[in-house]
């Protein structure tokens, strides 16, 4: 059963019907999946315009159709945080292999996500920070990044 009002059916069916025409063609129509023969486009728009406009039966081009958008409830946002460059630095191996992201990481040694990542950029970088010595020591005994893995550590 259609979700449309019962009159709504009715109506539309016993047109299709006084019309010689199957009800799924004409819900086609109406539903935009498929576009009726020029000729009996034309007829409609004669019988109902100016409330039938001659591009109401044009198909849909299925962008931004609402009838076929996604559920946004079942998109998982990414995680805040996730390393995306670097993924060869022994802190970044560290984190995808415990699963934990860098505002986590932040979170828990009192700086900022901007912060943590300058730490492990390459050598040169200028956006590259020397990680504090602390830092360092809290990252190694928590994940086992050796102390060589930082371009600079600061003291």
């Amino acid at each position: 059963m259609r979700p449309e009002h019962p009159l709504i059916v009715a109506l539309v069916e016993a047109w299709a019907h006084r019309a010689g025409l199957p009800a799924p063609t004409v819900w086609a129509w109406i539903d935009r999946r498929e576009a009726p023969p020029p000729e009996a486009r034309a007829a409609i728009v004669d019988a109902f315009y100016p409330l039938v406009r001659p591009d109401s039966f044009l198909p849909s081009p299925g962008q931004n159709d609402t009838i076929d958008t996604m559920n946004a409830s079942l998109v998982e946002a990414p995680r805040r945080g996730r390393p995306m460059d670097q993924r060869k630095h022994p802190f970044v191996v560290a984190l995808l292999r415990h699963r934990v992201t860098i505002a986590e990481v932040a979170r828990d040694l009192k700086r900022g996500d901007s912060t943590v990542k300058s730490w492990y950029k390459p050598k040169g970088d200028p956006a590259g920070r020397p990680i504090p010595r602390a830092a360092a020591e809290a990252l190694r005994k928590r994940f086992g990044v050796p102390l060589s893995a930082w371009a600079r550590i600061a003291d």
